[in-house]
């Protein structure tokens, strides 16, 4: 696996089992922009839990010069409808916690027009099931839709804090 290379990592049955499951959590359970500072961010999150986490673990451990030991559960999916957007952000915080976000893999699970994902140096039009994987050092963001609903599957290879 390389960084910034997409790849297949679900068929389009697996992303619309994704989302089915994510839809069974009441909509009041996805957090909004309110909880959060919406001049960066405004779109809904919600936490499950993915029964297949060794598959997402395993691709990430498999990247040289990252030491990626367990995978931050559970997982964050992400709704963007027209209009919801993430600004640059990076992941990887520099507080005293004794882990840290090594790196992320983002994955498109409903495709919507106009809802890209990208970091400062590459622009992805991800497909249905398609993944890319970035050091959590990286600024992105994920760009509204212009029509339709994006769904977003993010996990983090975790690691030792790295500036303690």
């Amino acid at each position: 696996m390389k960084l910034y290379t997409p790849f297949q990592l679900f068929t389009p049955e697996e992303c619309e089992q994704i989302i089915r499951d994510t839809k069974e959590l009441a909509e009041s359970d996805g957090i909004a922009g309110g909880k959060y500072n919406t001049s960066i961010r405004n779109n809904k999150i919600f936490w499950i839990d993915y029964k297949d986490i060794e598959k997402l673990r395993n691709l990430m451990m498999d990247i040289e010069d990252y030491n990626v030991s367990w995978i931050q559960e559970p997982i964050q999916i992400s709704k963007y409808e027209k209009e919801q957007y993430y600004h640059w952000h990076t992941d990887q915080s520099v507080d005293k916690r004794t882990s840290s976000r090594i790196l992320t893999l983002t994955c498109t699970l409903q495709t919507a027009t106009g809802a890209h994902f990208e970091t400062r140096d590459h622009i992805f039009d991800l497909q249905q099931g398609e993944a890319v994987i970035i050091p959590s050092t990286a600024e992105h963001r994920a760009l509204p839709p212009t029509n339709g609903t994006r769904w977003a599957l993010t996990v983090w290879g975790m690691g030792d804090n790295p500036n303690l």
